[in-house]
């Protein structure tokens, strides 16, 4: 149970971080699409919202695993569908960044995440389950 809490923690923590965007002036995003070798979204009102609003569900998405991370023997169902979702997530971000011929470091990341930390939430919480 305890490495299934970690994981869910890992996730919670993770997705809560995308919060901080949300406060971010706008050059600064730019400069992280920058880092990641990719041109910025062009700042427009609609840009900035669509970004912000994007930021907001992830970090709502956090708090999600930080309640399953609470009380995983209560949410097993929940957790299994987690995994699943976190595990397709990490697919569709690596078959959309192809199909945008955008640069791999700028997806590979959660499509890892999504992929190897939903993949230890599906085994952990199914060993939870039999034993």
């Amino acid at each position: 149970m305890k490495a299934l809490k970690v994981i869910l923690w890992i996730c919670g923590i993770s997705f809560l971080i995308s919060f901080v965007a949300l406060v971010l002036p706008w050059g600064v995003i730019e400069n992280l699409y920058r880092f990641f070798g990719e041109e910025p979204i062009v700042a427009s009102a609609t840009a900035n919202y669509s970004f912000r609003v994007a930021c907001f569900i992830v970090g709502l998405i956090g708090i999600y695993f930080i309640i399953l991370a609470l009380d995983p023997a209560t949410y097993r169902r929940l957790i299994g569908f987690s995994a699943i979702a976190l595990i397709a997530c990490g697919v569709a971000s690596v078959i959309i960044g192809l199909n945008a011929g955008i640069a791999p470091q700028f997806y590979i990341g959660d499509g890892l995440f999504g992929i190897v930390l939903g993949g230890l939430l599906a085994i952990f919480n199914k060993s939870n389950i039999a034993g």
